[in-house]
This record gives C-alpha cells, structure tokens and sequence, in this order.
C-alpha cells in the first residue's frame, strides 16, 4: 500500500469511528485556537472515559483528525485535547 493509500485509509478510518461516537459530541468544548492547533476541553462521564486518546482527538475534529492531536492534560473530570491544523 503507497503513503498516500495508508492515509486515505486513515481518514476512512477516523470517519468510520466519528459515526460510531459523534452522540457524545457534545461533552467537547471549544477552547482556544492557535496557530496549527485548535484546543477542547471534554468533560469525562462515563462514556467519554472508555474512549481512546486517538478517539478523543477524532471526536473533537468532527471525524477529521488527519494533523493528529494529543492529550495534554491528565484525565479527570475533563481532559484537554488538542487538535492539529494545518
């Protein structure tokens, strides 16, 4: 499989799991953007804490996700994720 299929087939992936968990779209805020990077606070119940981080950041980017993201706060009543942009 070339790059560009593997990534093709990431964001098939990300859209697939966003239908799957877009009914909890709503615990996702938006915080801030900056440059490259656009940052939500998600408030963890018990749904949201079975999530993966992967999972979290395609929540958070409507299914989008192709930049990648990361955590950058531990997990507790919410959690800090940013989203990267281009």
């Amino acid at each position: 499989m070339s790059g560009n299929d593997e990534y093709l087939a990431l964001l098939r992936r990300n859209a697939e799991r966003y239908e799957e968990i877009k009914h909890l779209g709503d615990r996702a805020c938006h915080s801030t953007s900056r440059y490259a990077e656009t940052v939500y606070e998600v408030v963890m119940d018990d749904e949201t804490r079975k999530l993966s981080d992967h999972d979290l950041i395609v929540l958070c980017d409507r299914g989008n996700a192709c930049f990648g993201g990361a955590i950058r706060s531990p997990r507790g009543r919410t959690v800090t994720v940013a989203v990267y942009t281009d």
